[in-house]
């Protein structure tokens, strides 16, 4: 689904600028005819590639969407949730951050875009998922590439204004937001620390590969380091 929804809004971009370049008579009348005809030429090309993909990420969140919602506990486990959880923050990041107006375009309904259906379907996959012990949560978290407490603030605003959700499912999605700081602080306190002990060890593993290292070079001189004084 990330691949399919990455590669679609970035063509949604590409097909905005390219709209925009056609639609100013100013620039657009100083390209030569053959750059006018290159330039349609790549738009073209770029909407049916954004039609095709947005055909097939629609149908995956639909799916996605459809699937969490009847059962969680495979979506949660280990090998899955913290890369699912980094997908959908991606996403949301690109439906609801700053950038999220160059994903407007001329007749969007003519590509398949319909961002509210999308935005709404991905934050109730985040209700969905969300666990009462928190592991969700703690992977929604430890996105460190797109994660921020910020981002949950700007959708719930977005999706207000636009009445995208209602206000109990708004109300849900804002707690979730808020857990995520609990959880993030409860990982951090209980974070282990490196010991005096610990830094030991380490030290110790250290200098065995580096005895290891110099004897297989043959390099004796630097099995034993003097530690007194040097001899004038």
């Amino acid at each position: 689904m990330s691949f399919l929804l990455e590669e679609a809004l970035d063509g949604l971009k590409k097909v905005r600028e390219l709209q925009d370049l056609r639609d100013d008579s100013a620039r657009w009348s100083e390209l030569p005819r053959q750059q006018q005809i290159a330039r349609m030429g790549e738009l073209e090309q770029h909407e049916r590639q954004v039609r095709s993909y947005l055909t097939l990420a629609n149908q995956t969140v639909s799916m996605l969407y459809h699937l969490t919602s009847e059962i969680r506990g495979p979506f949660l486990r280990p090998e899955i949730v913290d890369k699912l959880a980094a997908m959908l923050n991606f996403n949301l990041v690109q439906l609801c951050g700053p950038r999220c107006s160059s994903l407007k375009v001329r007749n969007p309904e003519s590509y398949g875009w319909a961002p509210k259906t999308l935005l709404a379907q991905l934050v109730a996959i985040y209700r969905h998922l969300d666990s009462e012990d928190g592991q969700f949560a703690l992977a929604l978290s430890k996105d460190e590439r797109c994660f921020s407490r910020s981002l949950f603030d700007c959708a719930c605003v977005l999706m207000s204004r636009h009445r995208i959700q209602t206000p109990e499912e708004l109300e849900r999605f804002a707690r979730l937001g808020a857990k995520l700081d609990v959880v993030k602080l409860h990982s951090l306190k209980h974070e282990p620390k490196n010991t005096l002990r610990d830094e030991r060890e380490a030290w110790w593993t250290l200098r065995a590969v580096e005895v290891e290292s110099s004897a297989e070079c043959g390099n004796t001189r630097q099995l034993i380091r003097p530690t007194g004084p040097k001899r004038r």
